[in-house]
């Protein structure tokens, strides 16, 4: 599967998973998150935009709002 998430966006999920999980993430792994990312962002999802600002304070409250 190719990536559809922008560098920007990928980098925020990967450290949100290296947060939340403790380790990297595999690529399958990724690519799947990815793909969740985007179909959040096209239906509107807040959790989602919050992410996507790749914002350290967007993305501490995502993580407290997964767990």
């Amino acid at each position: 599967m190719v990536s559809t998430a922008s560098q920007p966006h990928r980098t925020a999920l990967i450290e949100l998973y290296i947060g939340y999980f403790g380790r990297a993430p595999e690529a399958q792994g990724l690519s799947y998150w990815e793909g969740e990312l985007q179909a959040a962002l096209a239906r509107g999802d807040s959790a989602a935009q919050a992410l996507a600002q790749s914002d350290r304070s967007a993305l501490h409250a995502v993580t407290l709002a997964l767990a």
